[in-house]
C-alpha cells in the first residue's frame, strides 16, 4: 500500500527553494544576475520567503534565485512563465475514468495533471500474468514507462509531471497456457493543502515584517520565470509563528511537494516529489521472507524535472532500520522502489517501510 503522510511542521519554513528543469525542456546554460543586467535586465535582492494572506500559504526562495524586472528585455533568455498558486489558484487536474476487473489492452482516456501530483492505483491478479503501463502524450507519443510487474501485486505510484496525458496499459499472460490476468486502475491526486486567511496585523503581532516583492522571480537555469501576483507578501523570516501554512512548491514545474514522505507496502512505486535539504534524513526497512534473502529491493533517487536518477540501494535479503543522509543531494526529488519477491505465491512477498524527514 502506497502512504504518503502530508504534515505540515516548523522545519519546512526552513527549507530553501530549488529550482528544477523541466524534464520536456532541455537544460538552458546556467546564467549570472551579471549577464542578465548587461543584457538590461534590473536585479533587486530576492525574499525567503513568498507567501499570500488569503489563502495563508507560504513557500520558501533559494539563495540561488534570481529576482528583478526586465527579464523579458533579455532576447537569449528561454523561459516559460510558471503561474504562483499560493493565492487559491491552485488546481489538481482532472482524473480518467476508473477501470474495474478488466482483460486485455486499453489506453485510458485523456487526464489532466496541474499544481498537484497525480496517484495511481493499480491491482493485478494471476499469478502467471504481468503489467505494463506507459504514459503518452496528448498526442498520443510515448513519454516513458511507469510501470512494468509479475504476478499478482497491487500499490500505487505517483505521477510527477504537469500536463495531459493518457496511459497505456498492455497485460500479458506467461506460461503456455495461462489465463489473461485481470486488473484495475484508478487515479487520485496528492493531498491539497488547505490554510486560514490572514492579515498583515498577524504578520506584525508574530514579529514578521514584509518587505517589497519584485515583480519577477527567475529560475537560475532560466528554465522559468515567475511574475509575483498582486497581493503576494515576501518575507526576510519565517512565518510560520504567524499562523501561515508552510506549502513547499518547485516552482519550476508548477508542482506542489509533499513535506513529510512515508511509504509502506509491498509492490513498485514512485513516491511523491519532495524537498532534500543538509538535514534530510531517510530511513528504511526490508522485510523478505524468501529463504536465504532472495527477494530483490531497489531505491532510486529521481532528480524532479531532469529525470536524473541516482541508486541508492540495490540490495537482496532483509534490513532492519536502515538510514542514510541525503546531504549531497540538495534538491527536489522523488523515490522511485523496484521491488521482487522470490517465489511469493510459497514464500510471501517482500515487504518495505521507507521515509523521509
Amino acid at each position: 500500500m502506497f502512504r504518503c503522510a502530508v504534515k505540515p511542521s516548523f522545519f519546512i519554513a526552513l527549507l530553501t527553494l530549488f529550482f528544477a528543469v523541466n524534464r520536456e525542456v532541455q537544460a538552458a546554460p546556467k546564467i549570472s544576475p551579471k549577464s542578465l543586467i548587461k543584457a538590461g535586465a534590473k536585479i533587486s535582492e530576492c525574499p525567503q520567503f513568498v507567501g499570500y494572506l488569503r489563502s495563508g500559504s507560504f513557500s520558501p526562495i533559494s539563495s540561488t534565485a534570481i529576482c528583478g524586472t526586465n527579464f523579458n528585455k533579455v532576447k537569449k533568455l528561454k523561459a516559460t512563465k510558471i503561474q504562483l498558486p499560493l493565492s487559491n489558484l491552485a488546481q489538481r487536474g482532472s482524473a480518467f475514468a476508473a477501470i474495474a476487473e478488466q482483460q486485455g489492452p486499453t489506453t485510458t482516456e485523456v487526464f489532466s495533471v496541474q499544481n498537484y501530483p497525480a496517484i495511481i492505483s493499480y491491482e493485478l491478479r494471476g499469478t502467471g500474468g504481468a503489467l505494463k503501463i506507459e504514459l503518452l502524450n496528448d498526442k498520443g507519443k510515448r513519454v516513458e514507462s511507469l510501470l512494468d510487474i509479475r504476478g499478482e501485486n497491487s500499490g500505487s505510484f505517483a505521477l510527477n509531471l504537469r500536463g495531459r496525458f493518457s496511459l497505456k496499459v498492455t497485460p500479458s499472460a506467461s506460461g503456455k497456457d495461462a489465463e489473461q490476468p485481470t486488473y484495475s486502475l484508478s487515479m487520485g491526486f496528492m493531498d491539497q493543502y488547505e490554510g486560514f486567511s490572514l492579515s498583515t496585523r498577524d504578520l506584525a503581532d508574530a514579529s514578521v515584517k514584509t518587505i517589497a516583492c519584485p515583480k519577477s522571480i527567475l529560475d537560475s537555469s532560466a528554465s522559468a520565470i515567475i511574475d509575483l501576483p498582486s497581493g503576494t507578501v515576501c518575507m526576510k523570516k519565517d512565518p510560520s509563528d504567524s499562523g501561515m501554512t508552510p506549502t513547499p512548491f518547485n516552482l519550476a514545474t508548477g508542482l506542489f511537494l509533499t513535506n513529510s514522505l512515508l511509504l509502506d507496502g509491498s509492490g513498485a512505486t514512485r513516491s511523491l516529489p519532495f524537498r532534500v535539504t543538509p538535514s534530510s534524513r531517510l530511513t528504511y526497512s526490508v522485510e523478505d521472507p524468501s529463504p536465504g534473502g532472495k527477494g530483490l529491493f531497489k531505491m532510486n533517487l529521481i532528480e524532479m524535472g531532469s529525470g536524473k536518477k541516482t541508486t541508492l540501494f540495490n540490495l537482496r535479503g532483509a534490513v532492519s532500520n536502515g538510514s542514510t543522509a541525503l546531504n549531497q543531494k540538495s534538491g527536489d526529488y522523488y523515490l522511485e522502489i523496484e521491488v521482487k519477491s522470490f517465489d511469493a505465491a510459497k514464500n510471501g512477498e517482500l515487504s518495505y517501510t521507507v521515509s523521509v524527514e
